[in-house]
């Protein structure tokens, strides 16, 4: 946007606007900044300063971008909390939903002539299209994927299921501050979120592959106890009864009803692994433990939500074909029905062309290194 956008809005014979959208975490939330003023949301008070900086923030900035915040520390331990994720948006059903970055963020996109966006929230947009979630970005005519070889294992983590242990304790933590005015059937609520807590603590632990190490395992049905599934499974069950009591008049009772139920499918749908066209993993990311399923085969799921329906269609990446052809990426997204145009650079890139060696004498070492004294070296081809 800063450098290519504005060189070709220079160049070219006919104007266009452009505006990028990124997904929805990387936005501040409006109304979940104006909730924490009644909702325990810092972990100490350390985090008390860098707090008290993003809501100023968020009272000066346009577009609620995390990335204007470089004098932070990227990891901000809150912002998982105060950010626009749909997990936890109540929708129009906000008081801030006109205000909303989010809804600026659409706006903005809805009168631009292009829209850039990354594969992530592109097929996020394809995997909820059709749905009752409408769509992620705006209608399209014409689409170009940059490092379009990335496409097929992107769309496989969009189209899969994944349930983990930091969306179970979320959704408690959210469950349990519900603003219910009924202070029994709050404690009923606040009790099932503290079950599901109990549950998923011994659930977890039962996977003694991912006690030690951060990785990727084979998860098998035989790795899951029906004792520990029954009993999260009916904590889900008990606080998606509860909180529906007051999902039409809550809507973030609403939201934690639907979050609850997609939870509850997602994991049956793991624990059983009926689908062959899928394959079951589990993965270990710092104190993070993922539950996974993922097609092992996107193509037919691209073909019928994407190039059957969109006319242009442009892949670009230096590492589309396999020996001189395109047989196999066209046969692993779907394209092997259609006819596609096959264009090479009229000048084959060789290591002569297309590579610079930098040779610098007397390097010295990292300790007496100066970065005012040094200068650029020379390049030689």
């Amino acid at each position: 946007m800063e450098k290519d956008i504005p060189f070709l809005q220079q160049i070219l014979p006919k104007k266009f606007s452009a505006a990028y959208m990124k997904g929805r975490s990387n936005y501040a939330c409006i109304y979940r900044l104006l909730q924490s003023d009644h909702q325990p949301i810092l972990d100490g008070v350390g985090e008390i300063d860098h707090f008290k900086e993003v809501r100023e923030w968020s009272h000066e900035t346009q577009t609620g971008d995390r990335a204007e915040l470089t004098y932070l520390p990227e990891n901000l331990p809150f912002w998982n909390r105060i950010n626009a994720k749909s997990e936890t948006c109540i929708g129009q059903k906000c008081a801030d939903y006109e205000p909303c970055f989010i809804t600026r963020m659409r706006a903005r996109a809805e009168t631009a002539d292009i829209v850039i966006v990354n594969h992530h929230l592109f097929c996020a947009d394809l995997n909820v299209r059709g749905n009752q979630f409408g769509k992620v970005i705006p209608d399209y005519g014409a689409v170009i994927f940059d490092e379009a070889h990335l496409i097929e294992d992107i769309a496989a983590d969009y189209f899969g299921f994944q349930v983990s242990n930091f969306q179970l304790e979320e959704l408690a933590r959210d469950a349990s501050v519900l603003p219910i005015s009924d202070a029994v059937l709050a404690t009923q609520i606040i009790r099932s979120a503290s079950r599901i807590n109990g549950f998923a603590e011994q659930f977890w632990v039962r996977f003694k592959q991912a006690r030690d190490a951060d990785g990727r395992f084979r998860c098998l049905r035989m790795h899951f106890s029906h004792r520990g599934i029954d009993g999260e499974d009916e904590a889900l069950a008990r606080l998606e009864t509860e909180a529906d009591v007051f999902s039409e008049k809550l809507p973030e009772a609403d939201s934690v009803v639907r979050r609850v139920r997609q939870t509850r499918f997602d994991l049956k749908f793991i624990v059983e692994q009926a689908d062959r066209n899928f394959v079951y993993w589990l993965e270990r990311r710092g104190r993070g433990i993922f539950l996974q399923a993922s097609p092992v085969d996107v193509s037919s799921l691209l073909q019928e939500k994407l190039f059957d329906k969109v006319e242009t269609c442009i892949l670009t990446s230096a590492t589309l074909s396999t020996n001189g052809s395109f047989n196999f990426i066209r046969d692993r997204l779907g394209l092997d029905k259609v006819r596609p145009k096959r264009l090479w650079p009229n000048r084959r890139l060789t290591t002569k062309n297309r590579r610079s060696f930098i040779c610098q004498k007397r390097c010295p070492t990292r300790e007496r290194l100066s970065l005012r004294k040094w200068r650029r070296p020379r390049s030689s081809r």
